[in-house]
């Protein structure tokens, strides 16, 4: 066990979540292509892990840049006023009517349907007309959430919010580097607290 010594600790540290799930998010598109590319049955797993870390992904991007901007930021606020008011702030405009923020929606609407997660029971009699093909291709267990779990959307939806995540930090005339987690410490030797001095490394005083 070492000797007691007093020291003067400088530490600044930054640390912005959103480049952990950007990250995440990024690691599972790569997934799903690789997995389309090889016909890997498993690929609805890793499309639905990639649009929930996206859904936390832009959550996470519009408190950063609330955090940045906006005095008296709500974290708590719905993820559409979060975007209406960094956009305003920019002078710019989030039209959720059309790409890319309405796929700020979809996603949404699908990330809801599990972080709200709850049965799902449908008991009905009814008569259609359709044909033979139709029916046999029909499954009564896919759920309606299935419709984003395609390559396409995941790749729109990729693409569609780094288009927004890049074009909010040119108008907020913010850097990359701004936005990396990122710090650093420095340790100052100040005196030892045993009353004893060691020859070789005598006690600095803190200026």
């Amino acid at each position: 066990m070492g000797r007691k010594i007093r020291v003067k600790i400088d530490e600044n540290r930054q640390i912005f979540i959103h480049n952990d799930l950007a990250n995440a998010a990024y690691h599972f598109k790569e997934r799903v292509e690789q997995k389309q590319r090889n016909n890997n049955h498993t690929i609805g797993l890793d499309m639905m892990g990639c649009i929930i870390t996206l859904s936390f992904t832009n959550e996470a991007r519009m408190n950063f840049l609330g955090y940045k901007l906006i005095e008296d930021w709500n974290e708590w606020q719905p993820i559409k006023g979060k975007v209406k008011e960094v956009a305003r702030k920019l002078g710019t405009t989030a039209d959720f009517g059309k790409r890319p923020y309405l796929t700020i929606l979809e996603v949404k609407e699908f990330r809801d349907i599990f972080a709200h997660g709850k049965p799902i029971v449908v008991n009905s009699t009814h008569e259609a007309v359709t044909t033979q093909d139709e029916i046999d291709g029909y499954n009564i267990l896919q759920p309606e959430w299935q419709r984003f779990l395609t390559l396409e959307f995941v790749q729109r939806a990729y693409g569609d919010f780094e288009e927004i995540w890049d074009a909010l930090l040119k108008l907020a005339g913010l850097s990359v580097f701004e936005t990396r987690t990122q710090g650093g410490r420095s340790i100052q030797f100040i005196e030892y607290v045993d009353g004893e001095e060691d020859d070789d490394s005598p006690p600095v005083k803190a200026t």
